[in-house]
């Protein structure tokens, strides 16, 4: 994540923001979490929180690294879906996504920076979340698919052609 790192910290300095290495690693520490989340519970969407979106945005940049890391590690490609705040509707299910993401957070984790990952986020800074497609046979799954969203995944969940 050198490189990745090297070309935030140019971005987030014409942001006027100058984050110490304390700060950088820690979202990538969050960024890594949210990764393995979409790793263990594939059957599920995820949102991600306003803090940690730059760091995967910027890694996103770095095309080649990310395709590999999704392919390579992940098993799949993870897409990156922004949240339009025009749809209300979307935007209510990003909330209840995003509250669910937390619950899934400390089932997983021992910790988690709650400068990253806060329990609750406003509305506003609701951004975006992820999809990979259809995965139901890729591995036995830890998390069953959330059935209250299973509505939501049909309407907004694109799938991929393999």
């Amino acid at each position: 994540f050198s490189q990745v790192k090297k070309k935030l910290v140019e971005e987030f300095k014409k942001q006027n923001f100058f984050p110490d290495d304390e700060y950088l690693e820690n979202g990538f520490l969050a960024l890594k979490q949210y990764y393995a989340v979409a790793v263990i519970d594939q059957l599920n969407m995820h949102a991600v929180s306003d803090k940690v979106d730059p760091f995967w945005h910027m890694h996103i940049l770095f095309t080649e690294q990310y395709y590999n890391l999704s392919m390579n590690t992940l098993g799949f490609y993870m897409h990156h879906d922004p949240l339009d705040h025009d749809n209300t509707d979307k935007v209510d299910f990003i909330v209840k996504l995003y509250d669910y993401t937390n619950e899934v957070y400390d089932k997983m984790f021992s910790w988690k920076d709650e400068n990253f990952y806060p329990e609750q986020m406003p509305r506003a800074s609701m951004v975006c979340y992820h999809y990979t497609g259809d995965s139901s046979d890729r591995c036995e799954h830890i998390f069953p698919i959330k059935a209250e969203f299973e509505d939501f995944y049909k309407k907004y969940s694109k799938k991929v052609a393999a």
